[in-house]
């Protein structure tokens, strides 16, 4: 391929329009590169990093190392030198104002991850803990913060429009400005995916679920969604699974925890936390552990959320309780019976009237068995 037909699929990574991205990641991932075109891309994509003049030239540089990461042999990536370069960068570009850039970061590190393994992954992770932690704990009455300049704009743009309803104001502060935290929980996400299970459980996991358990119950309910997202990936990766001398029992702690994201009032949060449920059964239960330790923490919610109002959950939670019971669901509900009835009367007082309709219907079933 010539070096300028080369070089303008490049360029469109880095255009304005999202179409025309797309259009360059299908051509680059098409192309065969040669040795030469390799170096030549490498260099293209040093520039646009290290520039950093815009976010659309740094969000196409991370576009293209990750394609090259996944079509290119890593070891000469690694004889051209761009891999040290990337590794370095990748981190840097987490401070950049553009979600998007901070999106494609993560996802960059988690490419780097799948080929360096387990030592790359304990080179960032105290960068990530560290970015989580902060943006965890930050004073939300901190002076001129990202999210205080974006609110400015919209009561700005509200006042010259009469279109904007007063609500938009009270979502757009519930969303705006928890971007970081969102951003490097995604990263963190994205580093233990690519990693193999039989490594990401040589990693001393406990900070990580201290931290994922504070974002599930995070004021902020973008926050909660991504948290459960997270725990759902770590779990793939056997988070349940500790040494024998450990302390506590993970895997009755995760369940617990996901219990309350199956309760909670969005339904965005309790798909997430669905989502990380059926992954948790899908998982074998570590050593010393069966499903019966769980039934009782898990069964009670996941057949309420049968009935749930919205859709999304309440088919995906159909679906799950078929997998899960294999057609053994009354008898099982009938064996932790009292659990289950305590649930469903604490759902009675529940903010939804929906749910707490539903579970006195339920609560009847059950005396019924």
């Amino acid at each position: 391929m010539e070096a300028t037909n080369l070089l303008s699929t490049l360029e469109l990574l880095c255009a304005p329009k999202k179409l025309d991205r797309e259009k360059g990641e299908d051509q680059l991932n098409n192309i065969s590169l040669t040795s030469d075109e390799v170096k030549l891309v490498s260099s293209w994509i040093e520039e646009k990093l290290e520039g950093l003049s815009n976010w659309e030239d740094v969000f196409g540089g991370i576009t293209a190392a990750i394609i090259l990461l996944r079509n290119v042999d890593y070891r000469s990536l690694v004889d051209v030198g761009i891999v040290g370069k990337l590794e370095d960068h990748a981190v840097e570009c987490h401070d950049n104002p553009e979600f998007r850039v901070r999106i494609a970061a993560g996802q960059l590190m988690g490419s780097l991850c799948r080929h360096a393994g387990l030592s790359l992954f304990i080179r960032y992770l105290p960068t990530v803990i560290q970015g989580v932690v902060t943006n965890l704990e930050r004073n939300t009455e901190a002076p001129v913060s990202e999210a205080e300049l974006s609110l400015r704009e919209l009561n700005l743009a509200k006042e010259c429009s009469t279109n904007l309803s007063s609500s938009s104001l009270s979502i757009f502060h519930d969303t705006a400005g928890w971007k970081n935290l969102e951003t490097w929980m995604k990263c963190l996400q994205e580093m233990v995916s690519n990693l193999p299970s039989k490594d990401f459980i040589k990693v001393d996991r406990t900070i990580i679920l201290e931290l994922i358990f504070k974002a599930v119950q995070h004021v902020n309910r973008f926050v909660r969604e991504t948290g459960y997202d997270v725990l759902s990936t770590m779990i793939s990766r056997h988070l349940c699974y500790t040494e024998p001398e450990a302390k506590e029992a993970t895997y009755i702690n995760v369940a617990t925890q996901l219990a309350k994201g199956l309760s909670d009032n969005w339904s965005q949060v309790r798909m997430a936390a669905s989502r990380a449920v059926r992954t948790l059964f899908e998982v074998d239960p570590p050593s010393g552990y069966t499903r019966d330790d769980i039934y009782p923490i898990l069964l009670p919610a996941m057949c309420l959320n049968r009935y749930y109002v919205a859709e999304g959950v309440r088919i995906y939670s159909q679906d799950t309780w078929c997998r899960v019971t294999q057609g053994e669901g009354r008898k099982l509900l009938g064996q932790y019976l009292v659990p289950a009835v305590d649930y469903y009367i604490q759902q009675s007082d529940a903010d939804n009237h929906a749910v707490s309709c539903q579970s006195i219907m339920v609560t009847y079933f059950c005396n019924m068995l």
